[in-house]
């Protein structure tokens, strides 16, 4: 090989790999707003108890985030990262048991 293919390959594979990574952020987008829509139009069929079991589910799903971020970050990281993912656990925490404390203040939905 001559050495203007090396100098385009070592550029060219960088390249490549940004597009390969704009491409995952664009089907990324793409499928949060599918995902947005889906809901958007389930929820308007939904009664409040199961738009209110929907919120107590993803309640749930931050308080497994949290724990699972908070025992990673002990075990495996130092330092700065160790703090910031501390504090990104305890936002978890916090938003999820906010969630929660709402939804049970709400009391009973269900109409008869």
């Amino acid at each position: 090989m001559r050495v203007k293919d090396l100098v385009r390959l070592e550029i060219g594979a960088p390249i490549l790999q940004l597009f390969s990574f704009w491409t995952s952020i664009q089907f990324i987008e793409k499928f949060c707003y599918d995902i947005i829509d889906f809901v958007i139009k389930e929820v308007d069929d939904m009664s409040q108890a199961m738009i209110n079991m929907y919120i107590s589910f993803f309640a749930m799903i931050l308080m497994f985030i949290s724990v699972a971020t908070a025992v990673f970050s002990k075990l495996k990281l130092k330092g700065i990262f160790r703090g910031i993912v501390l504090t990104f656990s305890f936002i978890c925490l916090m938003v999820s048991g906010l969630i929660v404390f709402l939804i049970v203040i709400g009391g009973p939905t269900a109409t008869l």
